[in-house]
């Protein structure tokens, strides 16, 4: 079954970091409430939105400009898609 979901990770962008969507879509083959399956990770793309701090403890999302989009790509060609393979598992168990 092809499944697709976004997860977050720490991206380089313009000497720091963000907290960035990633849309995984993935196929899990072989899963049962009993048994664990198999994971193939198919795309991975930008998200719409990163996660910033308002210093009170509260992670508000605001949507990503051009140039975080840019990072964020430039940093999914340089990943493999199964960097991502731990992360449509625990989506995939979670289910």
């Amino acid at each position: 079954m092809t499944r697709e979901f976004v997860d977050y990770f720490l991206i380089p962008h313009n000497g720091g970091e963000i907290e960035a969507e990633v849309i995984i879509e993935y196929d899990a083959d072989g899963w049962s409430t009993e048994l664990s399956g198999s994971i193939y990770v198919l795309s991975v793309r930008p998200g719409e939105f990163r996660y910033v701090s308002d210093g009170e403890g509260n992670f508000p999302h605001q949507t990503l400009t051009d140039e975080e989009v840019s990072s964020i790509s430039r940093w999914l060609e340089n990943k493999p898609l199964y960097y991502f393979v731990e992360s449509a598992f625990k989506n995939e168990a979670n289910l």
